[in-house]
């Protein structure tokens, strides 16, 4: 969820698709690993840590590679975030190698039983926090100030600038923040998967096809695909098999899609 929660909010505020977004989750792993080697600090401690060390970085990221993309064609936006996706994968293989690694966290493996129903931990605890995050972000965009800069941009960023908002501050806020939201995710899917350089690929897939199911720029249509594509698959997972769990959660997509072409809030 928090991945495609950054990747809509990136879209809504810039109208570009940052293909990149899971290799940012990637690096946030990582971050979070190294972390807990060399200091013992619990991933879910480190959350805040990763979150800022992900928010600086993506500034010099966006003043370097992405605000220039905001004038140039669509193709060279897919281009480049191709390009920032092998600088990534590959930084990381020379970095790190291509070994998976993990961090092991007694409790997260445990059980707790409602109504009848075993949950894991660590599941527990990732689905509580994703919630979390994405109700205190949506909060901030209707709540504070800020918020209504960065939906005034969304909505119109000529008539937000011509009311004194400075857009490309805006801009560099939302995708700061997006990449501060890879720091959250990080946090709580490390002790539950395996952190290796090419992971990235698969959760932007599943990101793009939540925001796209929810409908493009839709906060509240995200959250809600991600529930639908989530709770399908586990659904499959539990009841069916895993192996065709998955594909059986594309399915619903495309299904969706047919019968609502601009997303389950779209417009």
């Amino acid at each position: 969820m928090t991945v495609s929660v950054g990747l809509n909010l990136v879209y809504g505020v810039m109208r570009i698709v940052n293909y990149s977004q899971g290799e940012l989750l990637m690096l946030g792993m990582y971050l979070s690993y190294w972390t807990f080697v060399f200091t013992g600090l619990d991933p879910y401690i480190s959350i805040p840590v990763v979150c800022a060390i992900l928010f600086a970085m993506s500034l010099l990221l966006h003043k370097y590679a992405v605000e220039p993309l905001l004038k140039l064609p669509y193709e060279c936006q897919v281009v480049t975030f191709v390009g920032l996706i092998y600088i990534f994968q590959n930084g990381a293989l020379l970095l790190w190698s291509p070994n998976y690694r993990s961090v092991i966290i007694d409790f997260v493996s445990k059980s707790i039983t409602i109504l009848s129903v075993n949950i894991p931990i660590g599941r527990l605890i990732a689905t509580l926090a994703s919630i979390t995050a994405a109700f205190v972000l949506y909060l901030i965009l209707k709540k504070t100030t800020i918020g209504l800069f960065i939906r005034a941009t969304s909505q119109d960023p000529t008539a937000a600038s011509m009311m004194g908002i400075d857009i490309k501050k805006i801009r560099l806020l939302t995708f700061a923040l997006s990449s501060a939201m890879m720091g959250i995710g990080a946090g709580i899917m490390l002790p539950l998967y395996y952190v290796f350089p090419f992971m990235g690929n698969f959760y932007t897939i599943i990101a793009l096809i939540i925001i796209t199911l929810g409908g493009l720029g839709n906060f509240i249509g995200t959250i809600l695909s991600s529930f639908v594509i989530g709770i399908t698959e586990a659904m499959v997972g539990t009841y069916i098999s895993p192996e065709i769990a998955l594909a059986v959660a594309f399915v619903v997509f495309i299904f969706i899609l047919f019968v609502r072409p601009s997303g389950i809030m779209g417009e």
